[in-house]
């Protein structure tokens, strides 16, 4: 598509939104969009507020009110979409991954981490069959293996079911994490995590369940999702378990006919963080993880509806990324192992020290790098 082609694309979606025909700006842009576009999710995503739109008017559940506020929510959203495609988002690439790809970065986060994607699937439906409307997630694990990629992938995952998630986004593909914010005793912690819920909401409260009271519009997703990473050594006192037991307890109280759920992720770094007496910190954050590890199952049996410790991130084994290169690259079994097998014998001493943990196990940092370079994305 040319430039000039752009802009009559353009002027013709914003004359639909213009004359109030939503439903012709997406018959529109998807006659020329590919579906290997990556404007394409942002897209779906705005189309399926439209349906749900549609679907409450046709039902007369909104008043006048709420209905112009969606209204103006999802002209706000195309409008926004329109003024921010470019005409890199009509080129189709030849790149064969793109054809299965569902969300940005789905493919490579999808690693060697089944355990973890299994038990979360299985705990969040067990739980949501009891009525449980907010639920947390303790994930423990070196910077190395990258749990926060584990964390965007559960997400995608849901979202690629068609569930409706809210989540806050940091740059183009990843999910946005916050630290833990700051804080020296268990009071100035409640105020701190009280003020992280209203800054991420715009409202003030004392129990979570006064947001969907306060922010009815929150009630049309499926998820609202929240995640905090800390570090071990730096982030977890001696009143950090008092606190996340107030904050899961009695802070995150919800109705249990409340149509959203909550999901909160804790990814809880265990490795030493500073230069500065790095082999004293990394002897004291070994000992702290299993100090750690046994107030998170202390945490966890008292709150076992609403609770839960994933699995520990492992190193990835050669044969899991071999196999990766298989399912997504080469579809030929003395191919994909002949791949990988360049990739180790091309690194230098020093990047293998880097990218073995074990003699066959790799760090999930190597490999994402490695599954990059050879899908050609940022």
């Amino acid at each position: 598509m040319s430039e000039q082609e752009l802009r009559d694309l353009k002027y013709k979606l914003k004359e639909f939104i213009e004359s109030n025909d939503i439903g012709g700006v997406f018959v529109g842009v998807k006659r020329v969009l590919p579906q290997e576009s990556p404007k394409i999710d942002l897209l779906i995503s705005i189309e399926s507020q439209y349906n749900t739109w549609r679907n409450k008017q046709a039902k007369g559940v909104l008043s006048f009110e709420e209905n112009t506020l969606y209204e103006n929510r999802i002209k706000d959203s195309l409008l926004a979409f329109i003024n921010g495609l470019s005409t890199f988002d009509f080129k189709i690439s030849k790149n064969p991954i793109t054809e299965e790809r569902i969300f940005p970065l789905l493919h490579r986060i999808d690693c060697d981490r089944k355990e973890v994607v299994a038990q979360f699937k299985a705990r969040l439906h067990e739980k949501e069959g009891c009525g449980c409307a907010c639920q947390h997630y303790f994930l423990l694990s070196p910077r190395r293996q990258h749990p926060h990629s584990v964390v965007e992938r559960l997400i995608y995952d849901l979202e690629a079911d068609g569930n409706k998630i809210r989540y806050e986004q940091s740059g183009r593909h990843n999910i946005l994490i916050n630290p833990l914010p700051a804080h020296s005793n268990l009071s100035q912690g409640k105020l701190e995590l009280k003020k992280l819920i209203r800054k991420k909401f715009g409202h003030h409260c004392e129990q979570l369940g006064e947001l969907l009271q306060a922010k009815p519009h929150l009630d049309e997703h499926d998820y609202i999702v929240k995640v905090l990473r800390l570090n071990i050594n730096d982030d977890w006192h001696e009143h950090s378990l008092e606190l996340f037991q107030w904050f899961i307890e009695d802070f995150c109280t919800l109705q249990s006919s409340s149509n959203t759920k909550f999901l909160f992720f804790y990814i809880i770094h265990t490795d030493a963080t500073k230069p500065k007496g790095f082999f004293q910190r990394l002897l004291a954050s070994k000992d702290k993880s299993a100090i750690l590890r046994k107030e998170l199952v202390s945490l966890q049996s008292k709150c076992s509806d609403i609770c839960t410790i994933l699995p520990t991130l492992n190193p990835v084994r050669l044969e899991d990324f071999e196999q990766w290169v298989f399912d997504k690259i080469t579809k030929n079994d003395f191919q994909s192992k002949r791949k990988v097998k360049e990739i180790i014998n091309g690194l230098s001493a020093d990047e293998r020290k880097d990218a073995f943990v074990t003699k066959d196990g790799l760090c999930m940092s190597f490999v994402e790098a490695q599954i990059k370079e050879l899908i050609g994305t940022k």
